[in-house]
C-alpha cells in the first residue's frame, strides 16, 4: 500500500505467480475462492451492480419501442421470413455471444473452488466410472445430468493430458456452459420471431440474451451447469405451448437431470398436464363431434404415458450410478438424492438474505425444523398459486410466467437462495416478454 511513480513500476511475464500475490479481482486467480461476499470480487459486484440494471431499462426500452405491440399468428398459416439484414443481425447476436464467453474464457479462471470440484469430479469419474457419482460422498452433489457430462469432459481431460487445477481444465469445464448459453440464445431470439412475426423482435431479444452480464456470467465465468437446465426449461414451456406433451416431458425429465432446482418447476409442468388431463376427460364424457372424443382421448393416453414414461426415463439414465445403492434395497435413491439436496440447502449462506435471514437464523449451520416446515409451505403456496391461477385463466402463456415467478420467489425468500436460481428466472422471464404483446 502507498504511492508508487508510474515511472517505476515494471511489467514482465512470469511462469509462477509469486507466492505473496494478492489479486483483485477473485476470479482472475486460480488460488482463491470467489463468493459475493468476499473482497476479492468487490470490483466484479460493483460494475455487475451498476450495469445490471443500466442495461435491464435499456433493453426495456428497447422492447417498448422497436417491437410490434401485436402478438397475432399468420391468419394463412405460412412462415415469416427474416430479411437478409434481419439474418445477419440475428447471427451478429450470436457471434456477439460468443465472442464475450469466449474471452471470459480465456481470461477468467472462474469460480475457484467450484471449478476445481469439477475438475476433480470429473477425473475421479473417469478413473473410476460413472458409477461412483452417486457413491462417493464428497462427490455425489452433481445431478445424473452432469455427472456424465463430467465423466466425458474427465476422459477428454486424461486422454490430452490436463491437469486439475490448470487454465486448461477450467476452460474444458466451462465449454458445455458456453455452447448452452448461445443455443439458449439462439431458442430466446427464435422463439420471439416466431411468436411476434417480427425480425426486429428476434434481433433485440437475441441481443438481450448475448450480452446481459447476468447470462454470461453465471455460463461462462461461474460455470454453472444450470446454464443447461436453462435451456432444457425453456424447451419445456415452449413445448407447453405448443401442447406438445411427450416433448414437454421429455425436455423436462433432462432439465432436472442437471440441475435438482428445476424441481420448482414440476408445479407448473403438473398444473399443464393435469388441467389439460381434465378437460379432455371432460370432453369425452360429453355428446359431441366423434372427432374431437378421439381427439381427447388421444391427449389423455399421451398425457399418462408421458407422465408415467418421464418417471421411468429418469430413473434409468440415473439407474447406472444408483445400481450399487438399489442392490442395498435403496429401490428410490435417485429420488432420495433430490430431496437430500433440499434439505442439506435449508440454511443461509453468507451471500443473500432470505426466509431464514428474516427469522433471525442467517449463517446458521443447523437447521431448524420449524423454518424448514415454513419454507416448504412458501412452496406449497406457490404450487396452489400457479394451479389456481391457471385453471381460471386457461391461458398457457400464463405458466411460463409462473415459472419465472417461482424461481424469483423462491431465489428471495426460499432456503438456501442463491445465485442460481435467480438467472433461472430471468431467463424464463425473457421468454414471457418474447411472447407478450405488451
Amino acid at each position: 500500500y502507498g504511492t508508487v511513480s508510474f515511472d517505476n513500476v515494471s511489467l514482465m511475464p512470469v511462469d509462477t505467480v509469486p507466492s505473496d500475490y494478492e489479486g483483485e479481482v477473485g476470479v482472475l486467480r486460480t488460488s482463491a475462492d470467489y463468493t459475493l461476499s468476499n473482497g476479492g470480487s468487490v470490483t466484479f459486484v460493483v460494475l455487475g451492480t451498476i450495469l445490471t440494471p443500466a442495461l435491464a431499462y435499456a433493453a426495456f426500452m428497447l422492447i417498448r419501442k422497436f417491437t410490434k405491440s401485436d402478438n397475432g399468428f399468420d391468419p394463412e398459416g405460412g412462415k415469416p421470413q427474416m430479411s437478409n439484414k434481419g439474418f445477419m443481425l440475428f447471427v451478429g447476436a450470436i457471434v456477439a455471444g460468443f465472442v464475450i464467453r469466449f474471452v471470459i474464457l480465456l481470461c477468467c479462471y472462474g469460480m475457484g473452488s467450484e471449478i476445481d470440484d469439477m475438475a476433480t469430479a470429473a477425473l475421479a469419474y473417469a478413473s473410476n466410472g460413472i458409477s461412483t457419482a452417486f457413491t462417493n460422498t464428497s462427490l455425489n452433489n452433481y445431478p445424473a445430468g452432469t455427472a456424465y457430462v463430467l465423466w466425458i469432459l474427465g476422459k477428454i481431460a486424461q486422454l490430452m493430458g490436463v491437469e486439475s487445477g490448470s487454465m486448461g481444465m477450467s476452460m474444458l469445464m466451462r465449454i458445455p456452459t458456453v455452447i448452452a448459453d448461445l443455443i439458449i440464445c439462439y431458442t430466446v431470439a427464435s422463439f420471439a420471431f416466431q411468436e411476434r412475426e417480427d425480425e426486429k423482435s428476434a434481433v433485440i431479444f437475441g441481443w438481450i440474451y448475448a450480452i446481459f452480464p447476468l447470462f454470461f456470467t453465471f455460463g461462462a465465468m461461474y460455470g454453472s451447469y444450470e446454464t443447461i437446465a436453462i435451456l432444457f426449461l425453456a424447451l419445456t414451456l415452449i413445448s407447453m405451448l405448443d401442447k406438445n406433451y411427450i416433448a414437454c416431458g421429455i425436455f423436462y425429465v433432462f432439465s432436472l437431470l442437471f440441475s435438482y432446482y428445476a424441481l420448482l418447476a414440476l408445479p407448473v409442468v403438473l398444473t399443464f398436464e393435469i388441467v389439460t388431463l381434465i378437460r379432455e376427460i371432460d370432453v369425452t364424457s360429453k355428446d359431441g363431434e366423434v372427432s374431437e372424443i378421439k381427439a381427447a382421448k388421444k391427449n389423455i393416453l399421451t398425457i399418462v404415458l408421458t407422465m408415467v414414461g418421464g418417471f421411468i426415463l429418469y430413473y434409468v439414465v440415473t439407474l447406472p450410478m444408483s445400481l450399487s445403492n438399489i442392490k442395498q434395497g435403496n429401490v428410490f435413491y435417485c429420488f432420495k438424492q433430490i430431496y437430500a439436496f433440499f434439505k442439506t440447502s435449508a440454511l443461509l449462506n453468507t451471500d443473500t438474505f432470505n426466509l431464514y435471514g428474516i427469522f433471525g437464523a442467517a449463517n446458521s449451520t443447523s437447521r431448524n425444523t420449524l423454518l424448514e416446515i415454513c419454507n416448504w409451505l412458501f412452496v406449497t403456496g406457490i404450487c396452489v398459486a400457479t394451479a389456481v391461477a391457471y385453471y381460471r385463466s386457461k391461458d398457457r402463456s400464463d405458466l411460463v410466467l409462473f415459472a419465472a415467478a417461482t424461481f424469483a420467489l423462491y431465489s428471495a425468500l426460499g432456503a438456501q437462495a442463491t445465485v442460481v436460481t435467480m438467472p433461472i428466472a430471468a431467463a424464463l422471464l425473457l421468454l414471457y416478454l418474447a411472447m407478450v404483446p405488451d
